[in-house]
């Protein structure tokens, strides 16, 4: 399972801003039902998670998010998938910016 995007530097994203998130499953594809998908972000203080959904289809194998207004504005954000009933992950490539509107 691989995370494709986002997956480039440089990425600031503001509260009402639409992110396509898209993977691939090509080795694992008949064998996961559903994905979680997650915002975490990296920091000191061991960082945070939140969900952006639950129990999403494989296919097709993207997600349009829209960057809700209650998450902290700052750096050290990336995408989480997870694959249920499977020890499947993978996270975004590059940290991402969410600013304040």
């Amino acid at each position: 399972m691989n995370l494709l995007a986002p997956s480039w530097p440089d990425l600031t994203c503001s509260p009402g801003d639409r992110l396509e998130i898209r993977w691939c499953l090509q080795p694992l594809q008949n064998t996961l039902p559903h994905l979680t998908i997650e915002l975490v972000r990296d920091s000191l203080d061991g960082g945070s998670r939140w969900t952006i959904a639950e129990n999403i289809q494989t296919a097709p194998e993207s997600f349009v998010w829209t960057v809700p207004e209650p998450i902290p504005a700052g750096p050290g954000y990336r995408i989480r998938l997870e694959a249920s009933g499977l020890e499947a992950a993978s996270v975004s490539n590059y940290p991402f910016r969410i600013s304040s509107q």
